[in-house]
């Protein structure tokens, strides 16, 4: 129905400026095209269009934006939306050539113009349900298409750069300390698009990650895997600050007015770098680069490179062995489409060359980036941990229709059921293997983004009177389960146990068979 309303706003839009003369058309264009797309998005997803997603395309980098637009989605997003825009002078036209409603006669009904509009709102109104309803005739015209998308849009260029802003100049006094004698590095690995249920070592039927899955079975001092890990969201924009700021994904909407886990390392004299496998300019200026900015030392991957691996070449000259403590992000690529682009030939390890096994690559090349990691820090003698997640998980043609990313619609457990694991080095494995033992005897506890933070500090044996809780840090035996929440397409924290979760109902049979090559295997 919503897609309906979309197209006879198109339409009637249309036949007005029409009516009213052909230099008021050019002033009907902006709003055509504009109904178009969102229209579009309608049909593909059946799903209203959110702030979310308009959001989340401003803030992705050039490249990306570049590689999404060979995707299936985006190929039939245009085609359909140029087939909108159109439609109403091929039908006009039409009518013109049979003779069935001459524009000539309709200049002469003044009222047509208002019987288009009463029409419009007659549509809207069945359109939404009763609750919805209830809201918009309360707000008026600003709950209404096209108001209420421009509204929307206003809201990410306006409240976006106020948020940068507040959170650039926000004062609060700290009191972080590290405690003496901690030496203890941490290495934030945040992946991308990487979902728990297509890993090997969360059960897949892929051998997705064999390196991780080894750890698990043969090094149990040097690694844990916490089983109920899930993002505060099925975007990067939400789900990255909601790990690396004190705020929560239930206070969201307020983190300008929480430090960084950046800001506090830093009080505390912890050295903090900043390392992303991507370039630093996006359309539009985003929380999370202006929450990053907080590092004393930052990288960005500007130099072409196009996997993750190769940006590991900076780890040598980054890794400390003196007695300070470091707090390293290495933000990744990951399993971002355009999924083929995000591992070099020789891991291309699944077949057929479709988009579900080319996915599956991304994530076992992620794998490979991970013990090539471990491999640097075990080099040290300096006690270091590796914490890697995912800011969300992805939509992988999860309902077979095609779709392959995150955050579309209403969310599928895939897109935010997520990694959680630990990576010891030896050094400190061999110093501190009783926080080891406590780490593993919480794996099984439910845990979300939230506790990221707390987790990191904790390590890092920073304390805080305000901002930091041994509640919710994982390495603490004064850890507990805490309710967990998701944020929305529409910016609204849910308890995940009261989300609605679409189902997938592509099954098993119905799938594509895919198979690990034989050079890969063993």
């Amino acid at each position: 129905m919503s897609a309906l309303v979309f197209y006879l706003y198109s339409f009637l839009l249309f036949t007005t400026f029409i009516i009213l003369g052909r230099y008021y058309l050019f002033l009907a264009i902006p709003s055509l095209v504009f109904s178009a797309l969102v229209t579009s998005y309608v049909v593909l997803t059946r799903s209203k269009i959110s702030l979310n997603v308009v959001a989340s395309v401003l803030e992705t980098d050039f490249r990306e934006a570049l590689e999404f637009t060979s995707s299936p989605f985006f190929i039939r997003y245009i085609l359909i939306s140029l087939s909108i825009i159109m439609s109403p002078y091929v039908l006009h036209r039409l009518m013109s050539l049979l003779k069935i409603a001459p524009l000539r006669k309709l200049q002469v009904r003044p009222l047509f113009i208002l019987i288009c509009l009463l029409t419009l709102t007659g549509f809207h109104h069945i359109d939404t349900s009763g609750n919805e309803r209830r809201t918009i005739n309360a707000a008026g015209i600003n709950n209404y298409f096209p108001v209420r998308e421009m509204i929307t849009l206003k809201r990410i260029l306006f409240e976006a750069s106020w948020v940068i802003n507040q959170y650039q100049n926000m004062s609060i006094p700290l009191d972080s300390e590290q405690n003496t004698g901690n030496d203890t590095s941490v290495i934030l690995v945040i992946g991308e698009a990487a979902r728990k249920s297509s890993m090997g070592l969360y059960g897949s039927k892929y051998d997705t990650t064999p390196y991780l899955s080894k750890l698990a079975n043969e090094s149990q001092e040097n690694f844990v895997h916490m089983s109920q890990m899930v993002s505060a969201s099925a975007t990067t924009r939400v789900s990255v600050p909601s790990m690396i700021s004190m705020s929560s994904a239930a206070r969201f909407s307020d983190v300008a007015h929480y430090p960084s886990i950046y800001r506090m390392a830093n009080t505390a004299g912890v050295e903090t770098v900043y390392l992303a496998s991507k370039a630093k300019n996006t359309f539009f200026e985003s929380v999370i680069n202006a929450i990053m900015q907080d590092n004393k030392v930052i990288i960005y991957n500007d130099n072409g490179s196009e996997y993750d691996g190769d940006v590991l070449d900076y780890l040598p000259e980054i890794i400390n062995d003196g007695s300070s403590s470091q707090l390293i992000t290495f933000q990744l690529a990951g399993s971002h489409y355009k999924y083929d682009a995000r591992y070099p030939p020789s891991h291309d390890c699944f077949e057929p060359a479709i988009e579900e096994a080319f996915y599956l690559n991304s994530i076992r090349y992620t794998d490979f980036v991970l013990s090539r990691l471990a491999q640097n820090v075990n080099q040290t003698e300096k006690p270091y941990v590796i914490i890697y997640t995912s800011d969300h998980g992805e939509y992988v043609n999860d309902e077979g229709d095609g779709i392959f990313g995150h955050g579309f619609k209403q969310f599928v457990k895939n897109e935010v059921e997520v990694p959680l694991v630990f990576i010891f080095n030896d050094a400190f494995a061999k110093k501190y293997q009783e926080l080891v033992d406590v780490v593993r005897l919480h794996s099984q506890i439910p845990v979300s983004h939230d506790n990221v933070s707390h987790t990191v500090l904790g390590l890092l044996g920073i304390s805080d009177s305000k901002y930091y809780s041994s509640s919710y840090d994982i390495t603490s035996e004064a850890f507990l389960e805490h309710e967990r929440f998701i944020v929305d397409m529409n910016m609204k924290d849910v308890p995940i146990e009261l989300y609605s979760f679409r189902q997938s109902p592509l099954s098993n049979s119905e799938r594509t068979e895919i198979k690990l090559k034989p050079h890969c295997s063993g």
